[in-house]
């Protein structure tokens, strides 16, 4: 293997992202009051948020697979609250993946208090 190969080959980490948190604004035609967020699945991976970045791929995945673990709700799946329900949707990517190219590494989702 080509020395610089391999060192481009080191400098590959796995990045946990997570779809953005949306909001609809209260429609006033119908006097709902209420702002609903949601979790933007179909966004573009532009737009997802960084939340951490790992060596291996499969670190992410173990990490990936504990937040599920946690956050699992005990009762109904819509107790959930979007902020974690942001990390349960996390996916990972190596880090050279041009489609995640453009996520700003210092918008990273800060993790949540206990």
């Amino acid at each position: 293997m080509n020395p610089r190969h391999a060192a481009a080959l080191a400098l590959v980490g796995w990045c946990l992202i997570a779809p953005p948190i949306r909001s609809i604004e209260p429609d006033f035609r119908t006097y709902d009051e209420y702002d609903y967020d949601y979790l933007d699945e179909h966004a573009a991976y532009r737009d997802w948020k960084l939340i951490c970045v790992l060596n291996t791929k499969d670190e992410c995945e173990r990490f990936r697979e504990r937040i599920k673990e946690r956050t699992a709700p005990e009762g109904n799946a819509a107790d959930i609250d979007i902020e974690l329900e942001q990390w349960v949707e996390a996916e990972c990517f190596a880090s050279d993946d041009p489609r995640i190219k453009c996520i700003d590494p210092h918008a990273m989702i800060p993790p949540r208090p206990r």
